[in-house]
């Protein structure tokens, strides 16, 4: 039993398994916990960035989770993550979180190790998924286009607030 229990501790750890209890014959239940499509850090301002894991978990994030008026950024022109920004109903698109977000685009992306990257941004609503779309793809309107100068002191902080490790 104590080694079973070790394991199950471990493994909850490792967001792997969660221990759901113990059945009428003295059994450990286990159920697969849920792996989020997304890794989520924190702005300087203390808005989530949450930033997609892969190309399906791209699609996952952009059209499941992310509500109409959250921010969606991406690297322009290169293959990488979709990054959200959750915002409130009208909220406007605070600066710093926007910079940070962008950072983590062009980072989460083939641009990484670029000086200077340009990242599409709009709102979620002005994002859809096509039909018999590749993975990952999607038609962006109302596109904004953010000139980044990646800092390498914004990147380090961004990468060290990362929640779901």
């Amino acid at each position: 039993p104590a080694a079973l229990r070790a394991w199950a501790e471990a493994a909850r750890a490792l967001k792997v398994v969660v221990h759901d209890g113990v059945d009428a014959r003295g059994r450990v239940r286990t159920a697969v916990a849920e792996r989020l499509p997304f890794h989520t850090y924190r702005a300087e301002d203390g808005h989530r960035v949450l930033v997609g894991r892969g190309a399906a978990d791209n699609d996952r994030l952009t059209v499941t989770v992310a509500r109409p008026q959250d921010l969606w950024l991406h690297a322009r022109g290169y293959p990488g993550a979709h990054v959200v920004v959750p915002l409130q109903k009208g909220e406007p698109a605070p600066q710093g979180a926007l910079l940070d977000a962008a950072t983590l685009a062009a980072h989460h992306s083939d641009a990484r190790g670029q000086d200077l990257v340009e990242v599409t941004w709009t709102e979620r609503r002005y994002v859809r998924k096509a039909r018999r779309s590749p993975v990952g793809q999607v038609t962006i309107d109302r596109e904004r286009v953010l000139a980044l100068r990646v800092e390498p002191a914004r990147l380090a902080r961004l990468l060290s607030s990362r929640e779901d490790r």
